[in-house]
């Protein structure tokens, strides 16, 4: 490794003063949370106290299932409740407690590189500090104390997203431990989420553009993309193969019929032609579900299981099948959703600690501080009040902002760099150019992925820290530009 490669790995004085500021600050405010809040109220949390209870009490669960009723909500991926069933056999009925504790710690090591990883983009740690408070005083904190996957999955993304963008900015010493720890936190994601592997793969072109800088030789690169991304594929298989010997069908979770069936219910909302084809789903949700709502959606899943006997993997099968013919047969009516499914709180919290404090406080207690936005000036006028709202609007310019330079004018500064001959044109450079792009690519993909489907807070929190990297990037590089022609240097972004 060259001296040039080692200083780069090295985190100066300075650096390291604003790490242990930050790892300090994470800390403490998942040990506040923690005293202050309990557990969260959300619904889906019974579904993995039940699954857990399974694996302790039920004495056939290791050797068969019961895939035809419902009494189990969705037989979920097995980590997160597995791990729940750990925690009650260590810690009692302090496992919730435990947990989050385990989720705390977990966002709190995963702030490590992704402060490191920020530095190395933004090549400031007081940009770096800023882009991990971005999260770590936002709506993230009620994930992290739910009894849910999102917090864990949230941190193993992140963790996972930084490690991948050190891997081309410095690589150092460690290159392919950080390979094959990225591959472990991957099997952790799968683990915790049916859509695991997807998430996983949106990494694809960061890891992509890191072992082809850093590796030579075909078979060499193929080795090491392999060994990143094959074993959770090998994981889902062997998990999925016990489910057939128990259950007598090949699958991997069974509780994502719902989630698929979202999407064309909001479709059906804008034309109920989108449901009126053949089969008894289509027919159910016309029944069932006239007026295109979520709550009736339990209704029609229990119809196809008690009344035409479907299991939960064949009900999945069908919304599956149901979902891809509506987004074929209605693409016109598919846009529209996809657009309208943007949470607009990812854009307005992106960095806003008084949104991101007021509905965290929300999502974990069910009732807010301080009033909505629009309400403290039609009525709901108090100094508290005020000082909250302007410091909210403040701040949620910043983040609009941000967002859209992030989204939308990340990939033509990152490529007009690439291209461009008046800066400096080392090798470190130009993989920051490149690196910015690859996560743009990540980043755009994962709110797609989601807009394609329903979106929720718990399911972008991840894309948080690196919207706020891009958009910063962005931001500097305006600066940059502006900078130079007061200077009268002859200069182009």
């Amino acid at each position: 490794m060259s001296a040039t490669q080692t200083s780069m790995y090295k985190m100066d004085r300075s650096g390291r003063n604003w790490l242990i500021l930050t790892l300090i600050l994470a800390a403490s405010s998942r040990i506040l949370a923690l005293t202050f809040y309990d557990v969260p109220g959300f619904p889906d949390s019974n579904g993995y106290r039940t699954y857990a209870d399974m694996i302790l009490n039920d004495p056939e669960f290791w050797e068969k299932i019961n895939i035809s009723g419902l009494t189990v909500t969705g037989l979920r991926s097995i980590g997160y409740p597995g791990l729940l069933a750990i925690a009650t056999g260590a810690s009692g009925d302090a496992r919730e407690t435990a947990l989050q504790f385990i989720q705390c710690l977990a966002f709190t090591l995963a702030c490590w590189p992704l402060f490191a990883a920020a530095n190395a983009v933004l090549k400031s740690p007081v940009q770096a500090f800023l882009t991990v408070m971005s999260i770590t005083f936002s709506y993230g904190v009620a994930f992290d104390l739910a009894i849910l996957p999102d917090g864990l999955f949230k941190s193993a993304w992140i963790a996972s997203a930084a490690l991948a963008i050190l891997l081309v900015m410095k690589p150092g010493p460690y290159f392919r431990t950080r390979l094959i720890t990225i591959s472990s936190l991957f099997i952790l994601m799968v683990s915790l989420r049916g859509n695991g592997n997807h998430m996983a793969l949106l990494l694809f072109p960061l890891i992509g553009l890191a072992v082809f800088a850093n590796t030579k030789g075909l078979t060499n690169r193929l080795f090491w993309l392999g060994m990143v991304f094959i074993p959770m594929f090998f994981f889902q298989a062997g998990i999925s193969s016990w489910n057939e010997k128990r259950a007598g069908t090949y699958f991997y979770t069974a509780g994502g019929a719902l989630a698929l069936m979202q999407p064309v219910t909001k479709m059906q909302a804008r034309d109920p032609e989108v449901v009126s084809g053949p089969g008894e789903l289509p027919a159910l949700m016309r029944e069932l579900n006239p007026t295109a709502e979520y709550a009736p959606l339990y209704a029609v899943v229990e119809a196809l299981n008690k009344r035409h006997g479907y299991s939960l993997v064949e009900i999945q099968s069908l919304a599956t099948s149901l979902y891809l013919q509506s987004v074929v047969n209605h693409p016109g009516i598919f846009f529209q959703m996809f657009v309208r499914n943007f949470d607009d709180k990812f854009a307005l919290g992106l960095v806003n600690p008084a949104l991101g404090f007021n509905e965290g406080d929300y999502l974990i207690t069910n009732d807010r501080v301080f009033p909505g936005f629009s309400k403290i000036f039609r009525g709901a006028l108090s100094l508290p009040n005020l000082l909250y709202g302007l410091t909210y609007l403040g701040f949620a310019i910043l983040s609009v902002l941000l967002t859209v330079f992030a989204l939308f004018i990340t990939p033509c500064f990152a490529v007009k760099r690439l291209y461009s001959g008046h800066e400096d044109r080392s090798d470190h450079e130009t993989g920051r150019h490149k690196t910015v792009f690859a996560v743009w690519i990540s980043l755009f993909l994962g709110i797609a992925y989601y807009c394609a489907l329903f979106v929720e807070l718990r399911y972008l929190a991840a894309f948080q820290p690196f919207a706020a990297i891009l958009g910063l990037y962005c931001a500097n590089t305006m600066v940059s530009y502006w900078r130079d022609r007061r200077t009268g240097k002859n200069n182009s972004i």
